[in-house]
């Protein structure tokens, strides 16, 4: 099948190389910024455009933008007999309206960034499809990629996507604040990266109920408060510290 990807970020260029390794045939790639194209369009042996009209026909449209602009890409994106596929989390099967005759998302759950190489057989990937023959497609190319595949409406993946927050984004902004704590005792953050990889690899066999530690899951009120007193200064910190702290008090697990 002939493919074109719309798009030329994170998620484009991590699947663009993971289609073309699995010896599909990425024909073009359109983007916003034409620089941008071309680096991606160089790297995967295609052509490139950053014009809707230049769009060539192909069986399989993927469209890899921001989800603020999968529905103007919607709009412009001449219409087409072939499969088009939005790739968001959080944008619904709906954006497409009866634009398309075939459609659906596909939707790689994992966070991307291109200098860092992933092996997408791991990548669990979510499909809805506007009708069955389009999910069949798919299902077709989902598998050449990836051991984990599955189907996922609408609702059930604003669910996936919303809890990709709290454990990804939210987590990570974590890490900046312990950063940010550690620096200004003139610390490193490497001093905490065994204690991050060893929570992580905890949940990768257990459910995190099961393995919560740390004061509040003790109870440990004395040692909440001497937190707390060191927080005095940032009112930002001691709300998140506090709100943090009570919905581990409020849903920890009593043995």
């Amino acid at each position: 099948m002939k493919i074109v990807l719309l798009g030329s970020g994170n998620v484009a260029s991590i699947l663009g190389q993971a289609l073309a390794e699995a010896e599909h045939d990425i024909i073009q790639v359109w983007s916003r910024k034409s620089e941008n194209a071309a680096s991606l369009a160089n790297r995967l042996a295609a052509s490139f455009t950053d014009t809707f009209t230049e769009v060539l026909e192909a069986d399989v449209y993927i469209i890899a933008v921001s989800d603020q602009a999968i529905p103007t890409v919607v709009s412009q994106l001449p219409v087409t007999k072939g499969l088009v596929v939005h790739t968001s989390g959080a944008t619904p099967l709906e954006v497409f309206a009866d634009r398309f005759s075939s459609c659906g998302v596909f939707y790689p759950y994992q966070t991307f960034s291109k200098d860092r190489p992933i092996s997408f057989r791991n990548v669990p990937i979510l499909l809805e499809a506007k009708d069955p023959s389009s999910m069949l497609v798919m299902e077709q190319i989902a598998n050449s990629l990836s051991d984990r595949v599955s189907h996922c409406n609408s609702q059930q993946r604003s669910a996936v996507h919303l809890a990709a927050a709290f454990a990804c984004n939210f987590t990570n902004h974590l890490y900046q604040i312990a950063d940010d704590l550690l620096q200004k005792e003139g610390l490193h953050f490497d001093i905490i990266r065994p204690l991050i990889r060893e929570t992580a690899m905890k949940v990768m066999e257990h459910q995190p109920v099961e393995v919560q530690t740390g004061p509040a899951a003790r109870n440990d009120h004395p040692t909440i408060e001497r937190h707390m007193a060191l927080l005095a200064g940032s009112d930002d910190l001691s709300a998140v510290y506090s709100l943090l702290t009570k919905h581990i008090l409020n849903n920890r697990k009593i043995t």
